[in-house]
C-alpha cells in the first residue's frame, strides 16, 4: 500500500511530473504555489511528502549512491521506486533547476 499524495484543499498545482511507467499518475512530483509535493511507496524511510518553497530554496538536494533515491536534507526521501534510476536522475536535475530559479528570484528581490 502506498501513501496518498496529500494536498491542501486551497493548493494550486502548477505542474505535475508523472513518474509511473504506464502514465497512471499514481506516483509523481507536483509543483504547487506553496511548495513541492510527492508520493512515496510504503517501504520508503521518510514519511515526509511535502516541503515549502521557503525551506526548499536552501535545502541540500542529493542522490543516494546505493539506490539513486533523491533526498532533500535533512531527512526527506523521494521514494520513486526501485529500478527507476533514469527517472530519479530526471527528478534530481529538475529539483536543482527549480532551486536555481528560486535562488535567482530571491536574489533579484533582495
Amino acid at each position: 500500500m502506498e501513501s496518498k499524495l496529500s494536498l491542501p484543499k486551497d493548493e494550486k498545482i502548477v505542474a505535475f511530473h508523472d513518474l509511473t511507467t504506464g502514465r497512471s499518475g499514481e506516483r509523481g512530483i507536483a509543483v504547487g504555489c506553496g511548495g513541492l509535493y510527492w508520493r512515496n511507496g510504503f517501504s520508503t524511510y521518510s514519511k515526509s511528502t511535502w516541503i515549502s518553497w521557503e525551506r526548499f530554496v536552501d535545502a541540500e538536494v542529493s542522490v543516494d549512491p546505493n539506490d539513486a533515491d533523491v533526498w532533500i536534507a535533512p531527512s526527506m526521501q523521494l521514494g520513486l521506486g526501485s529500478g527507476e534510476k533514469a527517472r530519479q536522475k530526471t527528478v534530481y536535475e529538475l529539483l536543482l533547476a527549480i532551486q536555481g530559479e528560486l535562488r535567482q528570484m530571491r536574489d533579484q528581490h533582495a
